[in-house]
């Protein structure tokens, strides 16, 4: 079960985008580089973190490459776990930790409710609050100007659910779960704009859950299961702008 946690939790791994000239206030700065970002046709990121839970703390690491509008692919180990994963198109290709082959899920839609999709994570940067300056950075050589903000999850989640088709009984329950993931995360966001290219280098999320784990009913004398609380902290690196990048559908016997 932890390493569900874990998983669902990377589903607030993501973000990338660009900075224009310092006159903007920090919200327009943020919308046109969510702009900029997504009009990019193609870049690699790598991801470095932890995910501690009940002082259990697991490694995270992991790299991908995304090619807009629709296709992704990304291999992720947290802690002894591997598992991989490659979008093309409506289709979801997933290889779970400990299996040796794929499994295949047809999206109605590309939605916010995805788990794992780091074009969705993008959407992040339209639904910041508290924003501001925090500091220069250099990131792989190149010098960026970071700013923080806090994920408002109400607006997040209010524009997921327009977009989701609620006739569709696997996206409801996927919205169900992630309304119920927003309900009790708190996630801090800090991007890294390259001063020059106008383009994100680099993003830090920490984000904090906290819930009471599913467990077998209990009888009613029984005292309230304790709250876990389960800290994911990641950073997310980006390079390879526009670089031709090749997405295939895995082969599968």
């Amino acid at each position: 079960m932890k390493k569900q946690i874990g998983l669902s939790l990377l589903a607030i791994w993501f973000l990338t985008s660009c900075s224009l000239p310092r006159p903007l206030n920090h919200e327009k700065l943020i919308t046109k580089a969510y702009t900029a970002t997504t009009e990019a046709k193609s870049f690699h990121f790598t991801i470095r973190g932890t995910i501690v839970t009940d002082k259990k703390v697991d490694e995270v690491s992991g790299e991908g490459d995304v090619v807009f509008p629709d296709r992704w692919q990304m291999s992720m180990t947290i802690g002894d776990q591997k598992m991989e994963t490659i979008q093309f198109g409506k289709r979801l290709y997933d290889k779970p930790p400990g299996s040796a082959g794929w499994q295949v899920q047809e999206l109605s839609s590309v939605s916010p409710t995805q788990s794992m999709n780091p074009q969705n994570t993008l959407e992040y940067l339209q639904f910041l609050d508290e924003l501001r300056k925090s500091y220069d950075e250099t990131v792989d050589g190149v010098k960026c100007e970071c700013y923080s903000g806090v994920l408002n999850w109400s607006k997040y989640v209010a524009t997921a659910r327009s977009r989701i088709d609620l006739s569709n009984l696997q996206e409801k329950q996927a919205l169900e779960a992630f309304e119920q993931l927003a309900q009790e995360t708190n996630t801090a966001v800090e991007v890294c704009i390259g001063e020059e290219d106008t383009l994100i280098h680099q993003q830090r999320i920490v984000s904090e859950r906290s819930f009471v784990p599913p467990l077998a009913p209990l009888p009613p004398s029984a005292p309230t299961p304790a709250k876990m609380t389960v800290t994911s902290t990641m950073t997310i690196k980006f390079s390879a702008f526009n670089n031709p990048v090749i997405i295939e559908p895995p082969l599968q016997d």
